[in-house]
């Protein structure tokens, strides 16, 4: 809430934020809400930095995106229903069966179930909307058996994690250069398997 974002300011103090929604109608304007950190801050003479901004989000990861929703269907329906609504009072988020839950929050923006790339678009969307921030925190929601969720976890460390801490950024290069030199590596290789051929045919004969 907007008090959240106010508190920061006063006291130059980071900041956590649940219930981020990209992509949807219903979207909190990250945008908006830094503004209301800063404008707070510059009141008190504070300083804020999108470096502390944190944004946490549900997240389940498998090979496919449907491998993953059928994972998490029944555990995420139980974190929502039976959690936040029946037991902390939230609202219903959807009038329809718990077992399209998930598929319900995950259009939405709200949960992000699925694939890596799927993951790591739903940190770009972040980013457009924020304006920048400093890192996602996944919410330990544990839908899955223990092997599904720890496996999740190895998917987010292996794929989506590379491609926001510069790991690949050497790695690509390289086989972009590659790409583009291939015609002639594959020349050179050629010339090469050639020459050794033929100097091997003369010392033969």
């Amino acid at each position: 809430s907007p008090s959240g974002m106010q508190l920061a300011g006063k006291h130059g103090a980071a900041v956590l934020s649940l219930g981020i929604r990209p992509g949807s109608s219903e979207t909190v304007k990250l945008d908006s809400f830094w503004q209301i950190a800063l404008d707070v801050a510059a009141e008190h003479g504070k300083t804020m930095n999108r470096h502390d901004w944190r944004l946490v989000m549900p997240v389940h990861i498998a090979e496919s995106r449907q491998e993953a929703i059928e994972q998490a269907r029944q555990g995420a329906a139980r974190f929502q229903r039976d959690y936040f609504e029946d037991t902390m009072g939230f609202e219903k988020t959807f009038d329809g069966p718990a077992e399209q839950l998930i598929d319900h929050m995950v259009d939405s923006g709200a949960w992000c179930v699925g694939t890596p790339d799927d993951l790591v678009a739903a940190i770009h969307r972040l980013d457009e909307s924020s304006g920048g921030f400093g890192g996602l925190l996944v919410m330990a929601t544990e839908w899955g058996t223990r092997e599904q969720v720890r496996h999740s976890y190895e998917l987010i460390a292996r794929y989506v994690m590379p491609q926001f801490q510069n790991s690949l950024t050497s790695l690509t290069a390289s086989q972009q250069w590659a790409a583009r030199e291939r015609h002639n590596l594959m020349a050179l290789r050629t010339k090469s398997l050639d020459k050794a051929t033929k100097d091997y045919q003369e010392k033969s004969s």
